[in-house]
């Protein structure tokens, strides 16, 4: 790594050193470094989430920028902030704590996530921004994947499809017996998949394994019921007994399936860094479009 010098190539140091080094003695003028380049390159959007950190116990709040530099658009870590509460009054205290050494008269607007704080947020922030600088920031609404991704869980949700999926899954995970039993009594090594619920997009390969695997799931929940095998006595078995007896599960399943197709082109093109603002709107007209095109042809 060093081959010009014997004291580098022979230097040793520590995670923890290293790690303190970074932070208390490099992370300062690289924080500066894009400090000077945001503050050159000009108009600015600011990108922040919110969420636990395990280790200490607080909200961690990460502020992200996005600016044009080097022809392309550039996001940035610009720095966290933790905090106990997280009224949109104590947000906008810590985001503006962490922007202080930017020139927030070239903010152009904010992007976030959906909660209601966050709209709060954005409202104090916007009218705060027109009183120092006279003029509004872009306001293009909370994030769209949020939105869209509650939308799906919402619809599904009353057919309680995600609790069938965990259910699937959960009965067979870190049970060695009963994937033994199983596997004795069906010929088959295939397993329910598990069941992501704050992402929806993932769980298409999850949904197509609980259709390929369900008759031999059913053939395992008769066997349990001829009391060939013991009861699993677990709410994930209570939660299939249940579904068992509607005789349209798979239909749902398969009508899940197709919605889900559907939108995971959008939910997986949108998540990204690039500037596909612009296309929203007529992205999102396509696709209730093709949506409600679905359901008429189910008609």
């Amino acid at each position: 790594m060093f081959p010009d010098s014997d004291i580098a190539r022979t230097f040793t140091c520590g995670k923890d050193k290293t790690g303190y080094i970074l932070r208390f003695g490099l992370a300062h003028f690289f924080k500066q470094q894009l400090v000077d380049i945001v503050n050159t390159a000009g108009p600015f959007v600011l990108m922040f989430d919110e969420s636990l950190n395990q280790s200490t116990k607080k909200k961690q709040l990460d502020v992200h920028v996005g600016f044009w530099n080097e022809d392309c658009v550039q996001s940035r870590y610009l720095g966290s902030q933790f905090l106990g509460h997280g009224t949109a009054e104590d947000l906008l205290h810590h985001i503006k704590e962490c922007v202080a050494k930017l020139n927030m008269r070239r903010l152009v607007s904010i992007s976030m996530d959906g909660p209601n704080v966050n709209l709060k947020l954005g409202d104090l922030l916007q009218k705060e921004h027109a009183e120092l600088y006279g003029t509004q920031l872009v306001k293009v609404g909370s994030c769209g994947l949020h939105t869209m991704h509650n939308a799906v869980k919402a619809g599904f949700s009353m057919w309680q499809l995600d609790k069938l999926l965990r259910a699937l899954h959960f009965l067979f995970d870190n049970v060695p017996a009963r994937r033994e039993d199983f596997t004795a009594l069906t010929g088959s090594t295939s397993f329910p998949l598990p069941f992501c619920g704050h992402r929806w997009v993932e769980n298409v390969p999850v949904a197509e394994r609980a259709v390929q695997v369900w008759p031999t799931i059913m053939k395992y929940m008769d066997a349990v019921k001829q009391k060939k095998l013991p009861n699993p006595g677990t709410a994930s078995y209570d939660t299939i007994q249940a579904a068992q007896a509607d005789p349209l599960i798979i239909a749902k399943l398969q009508f899940f399936l197709a919605i889900s197709r559907t939108f995971n082109p959008f939910l997986t093109s949108y998540q990204t860094d690039e500037p596909v603002l612009p296309f929203l709107a007529e992205d999102l007209s396509e696709l209730l479009k093709s949506a409600e095109a679905l359901c008429e042809k189910g008609a």
